[in-house]
C-alpha cells in the first residue's frame, strides 16, 4: 500500500492504483491488524480491508475532532496483541475540557473505544518480547 494525504494506492509492481480517496496525515499510524490496515488522517480512524476505506471512529467522533489539527501529522500508532489498535494523538479539546497527551485505544474485535490521559507526552511505542511476553513500551523526550 502506499498513502498519500488524501488517497490510497497499490503497487503491483507493473503500475500504481489509485485505491480509495482517503489517505494519511500520518505514516507513522499505519498499522495492520489480522489482515486488516487501520490509519489515522484528519477525519478520524479508518481500517482498510482490501477492497475498501471505511472511517470506523464514528462512535468517537467527538474526540477525534478534538484532536489538534497541528497533530495531525504527529499521530502515531501500534498494534497491540492482534487486538488492539493504540494510537497517541497528543492533547485533545472535548466539550470545552482538554485532556493532555491523550491514547485512543480500539479493540478491532469487539468495535469498543477507550481513551486515556497521561502525565507525559509519548513519541513513540516499541515492543519488547521476553520469556513469551510481548510489552509495549512508550518513548518520551525526557
Amino acid at each position: 500500500l502506499i498513502f498519500k494525504e488524501s488517497t490510497l494506492h497499490s503497487w503491483d509492481t507493473f503500475r500504481i492504483r489509485n485505491l480509495w480517496n482517503v489517505g494519511t496525515t500520518s505514516g507513522r499510524s499505519v498499522v495492520s491488524i489480522d489482515g486488516i490496515t487501520y490509519f489515522f488522517n484528519k477525519n478520524g480512524f479508518y481500517a482498510y480491508d482490501g477492497a475498501r476505506a471505511k472511517r470506523i471512529s464514528r462512535p468517537i467522533k467527538k474526540w477525534t475532532k478534538g484532536i489538534a489539527s497541528s497533530y495531525y501529522d504527529d499521530v502515531f500508532a501500534v498494534n497491540q496483541d492482534d487486538e488492539y489498535l493504540r494510537a497517541f494523538v497528543g492533547n485533545l479539546t472535548v466539550d470545552g475540557v482538554t485532556h493532555n497527551n491523550c491514547e485512543i485505544v480500539h479493540n478491532v474485535y469487539d468495535q469498543t473505544w477507550t481513551i486515556y490521559s497521561y502525565a507525559d507526552a509519548f513519541t513513540c511505542y516499541t515492543l519488547h518480547e521476553e520469556n513469551g511476553v510481548t510489552r509495549i513500551y512508550g518513548g518520551t523526550t525526557d
